[in-house]
């Protein structure tokens, strides 16, 4: 925090916002459901329909990690995954990411 300051930090919030922002846009246009429509930082919770385990399997071969999923923790939510977009993430990164999973 100290590298960046006050103002960095606030810039850095309103970046990782945005970025979880248009990963949950573009996730709901390629037909995917976010579970909770509750505002959130830069984590949220999608569903994935069953069978995503194998897309789950085969993008972590191509060293993508498309969410945590949450069923181990949370029976309830089978096939929900948590997912996290920061200032790390491209748009790229994030376009290229919903291509995979809509495959």
């Amino acid at each position: 925090m100290a590298s960046v300051g006050g103002t960095g930090i606030k810039k850095l919030a309103g970046l990782n916002y945005d970025k979880a922002e248009y990963l949950k846009q573009e996730l709901k246009k390629a037909g995917f459901k976010i579970s909770f429509e509750s505002p959130t930082f830069n984590e949220f919770v999608v569903e994935f329909p069953a069978g995503f385990d194998s897309v789950y399997d085969r993008l972590l071969d191509k060293k993508i990690v498309a969410g945590l999923p949450l069923t181990e923790y949370y029976p309830e939510l089978t096939g929900h995954y948590l997912l996290c977009a920061t200032e790390t993430m491209s748009k790229n990164d994030m376009d290229a990411f919903v291509r995979e999973v809509k495959s």
